[in-house]
Protein backbone atom coordinates (compact mmCIF):
# COMPACT_ATOMS: atom_id res chain seq x y z
CA UNK A 1 0.00 0.00 0.00
CA UNK A 2 3.00 2.46 -0.51
CA UNK A 3 2.58 2.73 -4.19
CA UNK A 4 6.46 0.97 -4.80
CA UNK A 5 7.06 -0.63 -8.18
CA UNK A 6 6.75 -3.98 -9.02
CA UNK A 7 4.66 -6.00 -5.96
CA UNK A 8 2.86 -7.87 -8.74
CA UNK A 9 4.06 -9.93 -11.79
CA UNK A 10 1.72 -12.37 -13.92
CA UNK A 11 2.83 -15.55 -15.98
CA UNK A 12 -0.48 -17.49 -17.40
CA UNK A 13 -2.94 -18.36 -14.68
CA UNK A 14 -0.68 -17.64 -11.85
CA UNK A 15 -0.34 -14.15 -9.67
CA UNK A 16 2.26 -12.85 -7.34
CA UNK A 17 2.05 -10.03 -4.91
CA UNK A 18 4.27 -8.81 -2.46
CA UNK A 19 1.81 -8.14 0.71
CA UNK A 20 2.58 -5.43 3.23
CA UNK A 21 4.14 -8.22 5.64
CA UNK A 22 6.68 -8.65 3.11
CA UNK A 23 5.17 -12.18 2.23
CA UNK A 24 5.23 -13.58 -1.34
CA UNK A 25 1.42 -14.53 -2.20
CA UNK A 26 0.50 -16.85 -4.95
CA UNK A 27 -2.93 -16.84 -6.63
CA UNK A 28 -4.53 -18.36 -9.05
CA UNK A 29 -6.80 -16.16 -12.00
CA UNK A 30 -9.49 -17.71 -13.84
CA UNK A 31 -9.52 -15.47 -16.87
CA UNK A 32 -13.44 -16.95 -17.91
CA UNK A 33 -14.53 -16.07 -14.72
CA UNK A 34 -12.56 -12.83 -14.45
CA UNK A 35 -11.70 -14.13 -11.00
CA UNK A 36 -8.39 -13.81 -8.72
CA UNK A 37 -8.61 -16.20 -5.81
CA UNK A 38 -5.91 -16.77 -2.92
CA UNK A 39 -3.39 -20.16 -3.72
CA UNK A 40 -1.50 -19.67 -1.21
CA UNK A 41 -0.76 -16.77 0.92
CA UNK A 42 3.15 -17.03 2.37
CA UNK A 43 4.71 -19.05 0.13
CA UNK A 44 8.07 -17.02 0.78
CA UNK A 45 8.99 -14.70 3.92
CA UNK A 46 10.81 -11.57 4.83
CA UNK A 47 11.25 -10.17 1.39
CA UNK A 48 13.05 -6.86 0.90
CA UNK A 49 10.71 -3.53 1.53
CA UNK A 50 11.87 -2.89 -2.35
CA UNK A 51 12.14 -6.27 -3.49
CA UNK A 52 10.40 -6.44 -7.13
CA UNK A 53 8.65 -9.27 -8.47
CA UNK A 54 9.38 -11.09 -11.63
CA UNK A 55 7.88 -14.32 -12.45
CA UNK A 56 8.16 -16.56 -15.40
CA UNK A 57 7.28 -20.18 -16.70
CA UNK A 58 9.06 -21.79 -13.90
CA UNK A 59 8.67 -20.06 -11.13
CA UNK A 60 9.09 -16.14 -9.58
CA UNK A 61 11.97 -14.15 -8.99
CA UNK A 62 12.63 -11.60 -5.68
CA UNK A 63 15.18 -10.61 -3.15
CA UNK A 64 15.41 -11.08 0.49
CA UNK A 65 18.59 -10.86 2.47
CA UNK A 66 19.78 -8.94 -0.19
CA UNK A 67 20.40 -11.17 -2.88
CA UNK A 68 18.00 -12.35 -5.40
CA UNK A 69 16.37 -15.82 -4.88
CA UNK A 70 13.88 -18.09 -7.22
CA UNK A 71 11.23 -20.05 -6.03
CA UNK A 72 10.06 -23.00 -8.02
CA UNK A 73 6.13 -23.06 -9.28
CA UNK A 74 5.64 -26.56 -7.91
CA UNK A 75 8.38 -26.19 -5.22
CA UNK A 76 8.59 -24.51 -1.70
CA UNK A 77 12.55 -24.18 -1.25
CA UNK A 78 14.19 -21.24 -2.32
CA UNK A 79 17.10 -21.39 -4.33
CA UNK A 80 19.65 -18.41 -4.32
CA UNK A 81 19.76 -17.16 -8.20
CA UNK A 82 22.79 -15.08 -8.09
CA UNK A 83 25.36 -14.67 -5.67
CA UNK A 84 25.64 -10.50 -5.08
CA UNK A 85 22.61 -7.84 -4.38
CA UNK A 86 21.10 -7.48 -7.70
CA UNK A 87 17.30 -7.70 -8.95
CA UNK A 88 16.27 -9.88 -11.91
CA UNK A 89 13.60 -9.44 -14.30
CA UNK A 90 12.78 -12.43 -16.49
CA UNK A 91 12.21 -11.85 -19.99
CA UNK A 92 11.17 -15.09 -20.64
CA UNK A 93 11.83 -19.00 -19.05
CA UNK A 94 15.67 -19.27 -20.33
CA UNK A 95 16.92 -15.13 -20.35
CA UNK A 96 16.65 -12.51 -18.33
CA UNK A 97 18.12 -9.21 -17.07
CA UNK A 98 20.23 -8.68 -13.94
CA UNK A 99 20.09 -5.52 -12.39
CA UNK A 100 23.96 -4.30 -10.63
CA UNK A 101 25.04 -2.91 -7.83
CA UNK A 102 26.74 0.18 -9.68
CA UNK A 103 23.42 0.19 -11.83
CA UNK A 104 24.59 -1.28 -15.04
CA UNK A 105 22.42 -4.28 -16.50
CA UNK A 106 23.07 -6.98 -18.47
CA UNK A 107 21.38 -9.73 -19.97
CA UNK A 108 21.78 -13.43 -18.41
CA UNK A 109 20.95 -16.99 -19.22
CA UNK A 110 18.34 -18.90 -16.74
CA UNK A 111 18.40 -22.11 -16.09
CA UNK A 112 14.77 -23.56 -15.28
CA UNK A 113 15.97 -23.90 -11.44
CA UNK A 114 16.27 -19.97 -11.70
CA UNK A 115 20.35 -19.61 -11.22
CA UNK A 116 22.22 -17.69 -13.53
CA UNK A 117 23.94 -19.45 -15.75
CA UNK A 118 26.10 -17.25 -17.96
CA UNK A 119 26.34 -13.37 -18.81
CA UNK A 120 24.85 -12.70 -22.62
CA UNK A 121 26.24 -8.94 -22.95
CA UNK A 122 25.93 -5.73 -21.33
CA UNK A 123 22.69 -3.62 -21.87
CA UNK A 124 23.12 -0.37 -19.92
CA UNK A 125 26.49 0.55 -18.61
CA UNK A 126 27.31 1.71 -14.92
CA UNK A 127 25.84 5.15 -13.43
CA UNK A 128 29.93 6.48 -14.08
CA UNK A 129 29.78 6.16 -18.19
CA UNK A 130 26.11 7.16 -18.27
CA UNK A 131 26.84 10.30 -16.61
CA UNK A 132 25.42 13.33 -17.88
CA UNK A 133 24.07 11.70 -20.72
CA UNK A 134 20.25 11.06 -21.63
CA UNK A 135 19.93 8.00 -19.22
CA UNK A 136 20.75 9.56 -15.69
CA UNK A 137 18.42 7.22 -13.55
CA UNK A 138 20.59 7.26 -10.29
CA UNK A 139 20.57 3.70 -7.50
CA UNK A 140 17.27 1.83 -7.24
CA UNK A 141 16.23 1.49 -10.24
CA UNK A 142 13.17 -0.25 -11.62
CA UNK A 143 13.83 -2.66 -14.46
CA UNK A 144 11.14 -4.10 -17.09
CA UNK A 145 11.26 -6.04 -20.31
CA UNK A 146 9.73 -7.70 -23.18
CA UNK A 147 10.14 -8.48 -26.70
CA UNK A 148 10.48 -5.10 -27.89
CA UNK A 149 13.12 -4.28 -25.39
CA UNK A 150 14.45 -3.51 -22.05
CA UNK A 151 13.39 -0.64 -19.89
CA UNK A 152 14.58 1.34 -16.81
CA UNK A 153 12.52 3.46 -14.24
CA UNK A 154 13.66 5.19 -11.15
CA UNK A 155 14.69 8.91 -10.12
CA UNK A 156 17.15 11.06 -12.24
CA UNK A 157 19.82 12.88 -11.24
CA UNK A 158 19.58 16.85 -12.38
CA UNK A 159 19.18 19.74 -10.33
CA UNK A 160 15.95 18.67 -8.76
CA UNK A 161 15.20 14.27 -8.12
CA UNK A 162 12.77 13.86 -11.55
CA UNK A 163 11.11 10.67 -12.06
CA UNK A 164 12.28 8.86 -15.52
CA UNK A 165 12.05 6.44 -17.80
CA UNK A 166 13.68 5.13 -20.58
CA UNK A 167 13.87 2.52 -23.41
CA UNK A 168 16.53 0.47 -24.88
CA UNK A 169 15.82 -1.32 -28.07
CA UNK A 170 16.68 -4.81 -28.87
CA UNK A 171 20.06 -3.81 -29.72
CA UNK A 172 20.67 -2.09 -26.58
CA UNK A 173 20.22 1.30 -28.40
CA UNK A 174 18.48 3.95 -25.66
CA UNK A 175 16.09 5.34 -28.57
CA UNK A 176 12.94 7.16 -25.72
CA UNK A 177 13.05 8.16 -22.79
CA UNK A 178 9.48 9.36 -20.52
CA UNK A 179 8.86 12.49 -18.40
CA UNK A 180 10.34 15.48 -19.08
CA UNK A 181 12.93 17.25 -16.83
CA UNK A 182 12.08 19.97 -13.80
CA UNK A 183 11.61 23.50 -15.08
CA UNK A 184 12.62 25.47 -12.67
CA UNK A 185 11.39 28.84 -14.40
CA UNK A 186 8.23 27.37 -15.24
CA UNK A 187 5.23 28.32 -13.38
CA UNK A 188 3.71 24.58 -14.41
CA UNK A 189 5.93 21.56 -15.03
CA UNK A 190 5.46 20.12 -18.80
CA UNK A 191 2.65 17.99 -19.65
CA UNK A 192 4.30 13.83 -18.23
CA UNK A 193 6.30 15.27 -15.55
CA UNK A 194 6.86 13.12 -12.58
CA UNK A 195 8.00 14.12 -9.46
CA UNK A 196 7.99 11.31 -7.26
CA UNK A 197 7.79 7.68 -8.98
CA UNK A 198 5.28 5.18 -7.82
CA UNK A 199 4.69 1.70 -9.95
CA UNK A 200 5.48 1.83 -13.53
CA UNK A 201 4.09 -1.02 -15.98
CA UNK A 202 4.67 -1.60 -19.98
CA UNK A 203 2.23 -2.92 -22.37
CA UNK A 204 2.63 -3.40 -26.59
CA UNK A 205 1.95 0.20 -26.61
CA UNK A 206 2.33 1.92 -23.81
CA UNK A 207 4.14 2.73 -20.79
CA UNK A 208 2.23 4.00 -17.47
CA UNK A 209 4.02 5.51 -14.89
CA UNK A 210 2.43 6.58 -11.55
CA UNK A 211 3.49 10.07 -9.75
CA UNK A 212 3.20 8.94 -6.18
CA UNK A 213 3.44 12.33 -4.45
CA UNK A 214 0.51 13.87 -6.71
CA UNK A 215 -1.88 10.64 -7.25
CA UNK A 216 -1.41 10.53 -11.13
CA UNK A 217 -1.52 7.63 -13.67
CA UNK A 218 0.90 9.58 -16.59
CA UNK A 219 0.55 7.33 -20.10
CA UNK A 220 3.14 7.30 -22.64
CA UNK A 221 3.63 6.16 -26.21
CA UNK A 222 6.24 3.49 -25.81
CA UNK A 223 8.45 3.68 -28.73
CA UNK A 224 8.40 7.84 -28.70
CA UNK A 225 8.22 8.64 -25.19
CA UNK A 226 5.00 11.37 -25.75
CA UNK A 227 2.61 11.84 -23.05
CA UNK A 228 -0.82 11.39 -23.72
CA UNK A 229 -1.84 12.20 -20.59
CA UNK A 230 -2.59 11.43 -16.79
CA UNK A 231 -5.51 9.90 -14.41
CA UNK A 232 -5.63 10.85 -11.35
CA UNK A 233 -5.94 7.14 -9.28
CA UNK A 234 -9.48 7.90 -8.07
CA UNK A 235 -10.08 7.97 -12.01
CA UNK A 236 -7.92 4.15 -12.53
CA UNK A 237 -8.63 2.65 -8.78
CA UNK A 238 -11.99 3.70 -7.90
CA UNK A 239 -13.28 6.48 -5.30
CA UNK A 240 -10.41 7.83 -2.67
CA UNK A 241 -7.62 5.88 -3.75
CA UNK A 242 -4.44 6.48 -2.83
CA UNK A 243 -2.49 3.50 -3.43
CA UNK A 244 -2.16 1.29 -7.12
CA UNK A 245 -0.40 -1.05 -7.94
CA UNK A 246 0.06 -3.02 -11.84
CA UNK A 247 1.05 -5.62 -14.16
CA UNK A 248 0.74 -6.33 -17.77
CA UNK A 249 -2.16 -9.03 -18.37
CA UNK A 250 -1.36 -9.18 -22.09
CA UNK A 251 -0.93 -6.86 -25.10
CA UNK A 252 -2.63 -3.73 -23.83
CA UNK A 253 -4.47 -4.92 -20.49
CA UNK A 254 -3.48 -4.03 -17.23
CA UNK A 255 -4.42 -5.30 -14.23
CA UNK A 256 -4.82 -3.04 -10.97
CA UNK A 257 -4.83 -3.21 -7.51
CA UNK A 258 -5.89 -0.48 -5.91
CA UNK A 259 -6.93 1.12 -2.74
CA UNK A 260 -6.99 3.12 0.77
CA UNK A 261 -5.09 1.74 3.72
CA UNK A 262 -7.84 3.92 5.99
CA UNK A 263 -10.50 1.89 4.44
CA UNK A 264 -12.11 -0.42 7.45
CA UNK A 265 -12.46 -3.31 5.80
CA UNK A 266 -8.54 -3.01 4.42
CA UNK A 267 -9.97 -5.05 0.97
CA UNK A 268 -8.04 -3.89 -2.48
CA UNK A 269 -9.96 -3.11 -5.39
CA UNK A 270 -9.20 -5.19 -8.49
CA UNK A 271 -9.76 -3.80 -11.84
CA UNK A 272 -8.78 -4.50 -15.50
CA UNK A 273 -7.88 -1.40 -17.72
CA UNK A 274 -7.97 -1.82 -21.71
CA UNK A 275 -6.24 0.93 -23.16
Amino acid sequence: RYNRPKRLSIDGKYLYAMTDQKYLAKLLIDANKKTITMDNPAIASGLWDHSHISANGYGVYFVKNSRPYFLAKSGNKEVLAYGNFRQIEALDDRTGYVYMNQNEVFKAELKTNGVVSKKLGEVRPEFTVRRGGKDNIGANAVILSDRDGFYCFGQAIESRSVGRGVYYDKNNKLVASYGPSYNNSAPTQDKGYIGMLGDVVVTDRYVLMCDKGKALVNLYDKKSGRCHGALTFSEVGGPNTTYISMATIERNKVLVVAGNPNNKQKLDRLWIMEL
